[in-house]
Parts: structure tokens; sequence; C-alpha cells
């Protein structure tokens, strides 16, 4: 018998205007330069999309950036993980397909990003085999997932209409727990 050891660091990924974005160091080949939303100059490599397996998902919710769901996903010996906030576009189309994925297979995981009437609209897609994996959670079909509550706003958003999606959330986050954790059957490779 013999022992392996995979010296490869996790590569940590988040989602920017539809790339996967990987935080670099300055003199990294390829980098670029940009101003995050802290006015903070970062340096980073953009990928369109990412093909692996996932392997588990933990939910960090002790951040500066809000919770976020932390995928941690495999090909070829190589850790990835996808930093993404559970209150966004990004987050919440990635989990209404979840259910439909195979997850013993590899899925290509691919961004979206499209300014539309100068309103950002933003996706995660999903693929295997090359097809679209489609969402068990629609406005037509919601399976469950509860509605989006409309309330009035406070504050800065007084006078002004907002939607609510916390039970939406609560209802995601669960359906994770409940229903794919226990498919993937893994521990994570994430120290909190």
């Amino acid at each position: 018998m013999a022992l392996n050891n995979n010296s490869k660091d996790p590569i940590y990924l988040t989602v920017n205007n539809g790339k996967f974005v990987q935080k670099v160091e300055p003199n990294t080949k390829g980098a670029i330069k940009r101003v995050n939303s802290r006015d903070k100059v970062v340096y980073e490599l953009t990928f369109d999309s990412l093909t692996a397996t996932i392997i588990n998902i933990k939910t960090d919710t002790d951040n500066e950036f809000g919770k976020q769901w932390r995928i941690v996903l495999t090909d070829n010996g190589q850790i990835y993980v996808i930093n993404l906030l559970c209150n966004s576009n990004y987050g919440f189309t990635f989990a209404c397909a979840l259910p439909n994925v195979d997850l013993k297979s590899k899925l290509t995981i691919r961004p979206y990003y499209e300014l539309v009437d100068n309103k950002p609209k933003m996706a995660i897609w999903l693929y295997q085999e090359r097809h679209a994996i489609k969402w068990k959670y629609t406005n037509l079909n919601t399976n469950g997932l509860p509605p989006l509550i409309q309330k009035k706003g406070k504050g800065k958003d007084k006078g002004k209409i907002i939607y609510d999606n916390t039970d939406r959330l609560q209802f995601l986050q669960e359906m994770i727990e409940n229903e794919i954790l226990p498919q993937l059957g893994h521990e994570s490779v994430i120290d909190k």
C-alpha cells in the first residue's frame, strides 16, 4: 500500500459580471487589475466556466459579505471552491437547478451576465453532457418554493415596494441540507 499526497491548494472562485474570478498576486501572468466595490485594487484571473464534480456544499455565515454557499468541487485531484452569495441571482439560480443535477457526474457551471434595459440579468447555468439542467423551481412550477413577499420599504427604501426572499432562501437552504448533502456523503475540505 502506498500513500499519495496531493499538495495542490484549493482554488477559490467568486463570480463577477458573468465570469468566475480567482484573486491572484499582481505579478501573475494574465492577471487583470480592477477596483472592487470596496474601492480596493485587486488582481484577478477570469474564467468562463468550470467543469468538475460537486463533493460538498457548506454554508458560511461568518464573513463580511453575508451568507454564502461554498460549493466544493473536484477534478483530477484539484479542489475548487466557489463562493456564491445566497442572496444573489447567482446563488438563487444555482440552487433552483441543483436538485436536477446528477451529483455523481461532472457538470459544467457557467455564470451569465447581461445588461437588459440598463438592468443586470445574472444567473448560473448548469450543464451535464452538453445539456442544460432545467430548474426544479420556477415561477410556473414552484414545487413548494415560497413566493416573494411584497413589503413597504423602510429607511432609505421608504416609499418603495421591496421584495423579501427570506422564506425562499430558507427553503433552498433546507433543500440543500436535506436532499443534496446526503447524496454527496463527503466531508468538507474547508475549515471555518
